[in-house]
């Protein structure tokens, strides 16, 4: 009784407005008021549960699937809780509302697995957990891998290269994926979802697989394990896959998908995001090979006036790999016999600085270096930092390939003309 008069305040006052907490919040309301049928109150809490519910369930999953949180892991909680709340409200109300929204969503996130069972690990996340396996159960034993088009299911199985099965657009993401018989699975991901400043700074973030193989990897972490510097560090851009012009840490704001450049053997991607604040533009273009046998990463900023303008970016390898400093201009990771070259480049200014980190923690506001390992756990793992300077217009970014052959091809796609207009947004 006592947990129902504070839970019926807390939901009554929309303590936590339209969250997961406040359907949380609700659905144990709800099930409290069901254990004690005769307490006068339990019919006023049934219906408040019930309206919250219905109010909650219709703002954070929407009809398309599409959830508005940036952390894929915190919609596989909602998605589950509203699962869970789908068997016990049967056919009353708000349940056919949370049945076919909850479908939906899995739907959508059942699309966004790698082909190794996992979602990509943007904002919170909670680590070694069987994302595959999660939605399966949840969908009933079916979707234990995203789906693929017939055309690439087929290409796989005939052992031809094929284009991935296109790059997935979502409205606050982009992902492509490519298999192929004797290789493995390949697959990229990035995020552009809205930030806010107590959230991630991984706009524009991303991972990238190839060989089934993990090489570009996000340092993860949740709020309900990691505090004090870990937590700190954890947020900051230095543990994202993402770009800092002057040095300054990225705001409020998001990223949105400007077009795509067909080019030959490759798709180029751009986005333009407002996380860096007035008065300085921003461009990250993903050049993404046909076969995902590579990957470029441009970044182009443009600060209102001109003047001296510096980026530094950031890419964090797996722990397990073994990465070298083979020169001033290029970098080789080792894992399994596998190898990735990465190679920093610069299309307007110099590149001014190639280095690796691993496991800085001189200061805790210089925290770098290290992704989880397990709940609360950072380990060491290498980050490479790369730098582009210049005046004006400054534009360079990062490349890597599988072999000799696969980098050769990458780097005559970035020599193309149109491909210098299109990562500057002329």
């Amino acid at each position: 009784m006592r947990h129902g008069f504070a839970l019926a305040e807390i939901v009554g006052q929309n303590t936590f407005g339209r969250s997961l907490h406040q359907l949380q919040a609700a659905a144990a309301l709800l099930a409290i008021a069901r254990a004690l049928p005769r307490l006068p109150l339990a019919g006023h809490w049934d219906g408040l549960a019930r309206e919250s519910l219905r109010d909650g369930v219709a703002a954070l999953l929407p009809e398309d699937g599409h959830l508005p949180d940036s952390s894929l892991h915190r919609r596989l909680d909602l998605v589950t809780l509203g699962r869970a709340l789908d068997g016990a409200l049967g056919e009353a109300a708000p349940g056919p509302l949370v049945a076919g929204r909850t479908e939906a969503a899995l739907l959508d996130l059942a699309g966004l697995l790698d082909p190794g069972g996992r979602l990509p690990p943007f904002g919170e996340v909670f680590q070694a957990s069987d994302d595959a396996g999660w939605i399966a159960r949840l969908r009933g034993g079916g979707g234990l891998v995203a789906q693929r088009a017939p055309a690439a299911r087929a290409a796989a199985k005939a052992g031809t290269r094929a284009a991935p099965s296109v790059a997935t657009l979502r409205p606050d993401g982009l992902s492509a994926r490519h298999e192929a018989a004797g290789r493995g699975w390949s697959h990229f991901a990035c995020t552009f979802a809205e930030t806010s400043p107590q959230g991630h700074a991984d706009c524009t973030s991303y991972v990238y697989a190839t060989n089934a193989t993990r090489w570009i990897v996000e340092a993860g972490g949740s709020e309900q394990v990691e505090t004090g510097p870990a937590r700190h560090y954890l947020l900051s851009a230095r543990a994202h896959n993402v770009a800092l012009p002057d040095g300054r840490e990225p705001v409020a704001g998001r990223g949105r998908h400007r077009g795509s450049l067909a080019l030959p053997g490759a798709t180029a991607h751009a986005i333009e995001t407002t996380v860096h604040g007035p008065g300085l533009r921003h461009r990250r273009v993903f050049v993404l090979p046909h076969d995902l046998s590579g990957l470029a990463v441009i970044d182009c900023f443009a600060p209102d006036g001109g003047g001296a303008t510096t980026f530094r970016a950031f890419a964090h390898l797996a722990p397990e790999s073994l990465v070298a400093i083979e020169g001033p201009r290029r970098a080789q990771a080792r894992q399994s016999g596998r190898r990735l070259g990465l190679v920093p480049f610069a299309i307007a200014g110099r590149v001014s600085g190639f280095e690796a980190v691993i496991g800085s923690s001189e200061r805790p506001g210089t925290m770098q270096g290290f992704v989880v390992a397990r709940p609360g756990v950072l380990e060491p793992a290498c980050t490479l930092r790369y730098a582009v300077s210049g005046r004006g217009t400054v534009c360079g970014g990062l490349l890597m390939a599988v072999d000799g052959p696969a980098e050769d091809s990458l780097a005559r796609i970035l020599a193309r003309e149109e491909l210098t207009p299109f990562a500057m947004g002329e």
